[in-house]
């Protein structure tokens, strides 16, 4: 999610000229079902039926949308450098935390407790 949030803020800012922040919104919008969707088949190979995966995924994505976010108004808004360090920043943070917690909580609960029962 990260290099397609990235791209696409980027992608935002330069070529409809919006504020880093509201770029930020509509780009995190835009991935999250890519992101959800590569995770769940890619990166974790959960085969798993589990309908709580997407809810307890999109929990995980707000809080790193969240860190994201405050991330892009102080770098920018307060301290008024370019949203390239706010990117840098959040996304080597926000890519250890989220896959971690992806790992263990969204798509690692259900594996858990398959192995706990056999």
């Amino acid at each position: 999610m990260s290099l397609l949030y990235m791209a696409l803020t980027s992608l935002i800012i330069e070529s409809i000229s919006w504020s880093p922040l509201k770029a930020s919104v509509a780009a995190f919008c835009l991935s999250l079902p890519v992101a959800y969707f590569s995770h769940r088949y890619l990166t974790f190979r959960s085969t798993t039926s589990y309908s709580g995966q997407f809810i307890r995924f999109v929990i995980t994505m707000t809080n790193a949308f969240v860190v994201s976010s405050v991330s892009m108004l102080v770098v920018v808004g307060l301290v008024g450098a370019h949203y390239g360090y706010a990117l840098a920043a959040t996304t080597v943070l926000v890519t250890a935390i989220n896959y971690t917690v992806l790992d263990m909580w969204v798509f690692g609960a259900r594996r858990t407790l398959q192995t706990k029962i056999m």
